[in-house]
């Protein structure tokens, strides 16, 4: 949480990093607070095995698709990367 709030100061404008932290302070609690609620109804609906095959699912998913989103990314400055650096380019 404390890396991640340091990269967000690190990243934004002076003039909207108050903003922006704010906005996303609101998303982290309001994740928190409907995770817990949700884990609750799910375990008193079916059961524990299911909240945690659950969230391994989530878990698992959420890894895959940053994973293939970095991929997908660095391909795409890879292309970009090439096309500046061609030889039979003229400018």
């Amino acid at each position: 949480m404390i890396s991640g709030t340091a990269l967000l100061v690190d990243g934004t404008h002076p003039s909207v990093r108050a903003k922006v932290q704010g906005s996303v302070d609101v998303f982290v609690a309001l994740a928190g607070a409907s995770g817990g609620a949700m884990s609750g109804m799910v375990a008193s609906g079916m059961s524990f095995s299911w909240l945690s095959l659950l969230g391994g699912f989530l878990a698992l998913s959420s890894c895959l698709l940053c994973f293939g989103l970095s991929i997908l990314e660095r391909q795409k400055k890879d292309k970009e990367t090439e096309s500046d650096h061609s030889p039979f380019l003229y400018r």
